[in-house]
């Protein structure tokens, strides 16, 4: 299980993808979960008022993630939800910033052991959770 967060997701959406990260995607496509979280920050895109323009697009392509990932789709249960406060505790304490949907996904990710496929490294790497960058490998 590798859960994508979304800006994986959303690197097939552009006209320039980067080669490495479809090839990479392809390699681990049975692997791959969509989780919850990321259902609501593509849809939380989608309602932007600056989504306007691709708005129609974003909800196919939203539907058509969902549909494929139907049987592999990750949610937000109550292990995770224990892992979150623990983190979102320790974020508080250590007076730091707190993106709240990146800690869910790694809440999730650390309750079921398993890494988080990601661009943004930095947002994740002080949970603990392993991750992977697929612009670099």
């Amino acid at each position: 299980m590798i859960l994508l967060d979304t800006n994986v997701w959303s690197a097939l959406t552009r006209p320039a993808q980067h080669p490495q990260v479809g090839q990479w995607i392809a390699t681990h496509a049975t692997e791959i979960w969509l989780s919850t979280i990321v259902i609501a920050e593509i849809r939380l895109g989608i309602e932007n008022p600056k989504g306007a323009p691709r708005r129609a697009a974003l909800e196919q392509w939203l539907a058509d993630i969902e549909l494929v990932h139907a049987e592999r789709t990750l949610s937000f249960d109550s292990a995770a939800a224990h892992v979150f406060g623990a983190l979102v505790a320790r974020r508080k304490l250590e007076k730091q910033e707190t993106k709240l949907l990146d800690i869910q996904l790694a809440a999730q990710a650390l309750s079921q052991e398993c890494p988080v496929a990601t661009r943004n490294i930095r947002d994740f790497e002080w949970t603990g959770v392993r991750l992977i960058d697929p612009w670099t490998v």
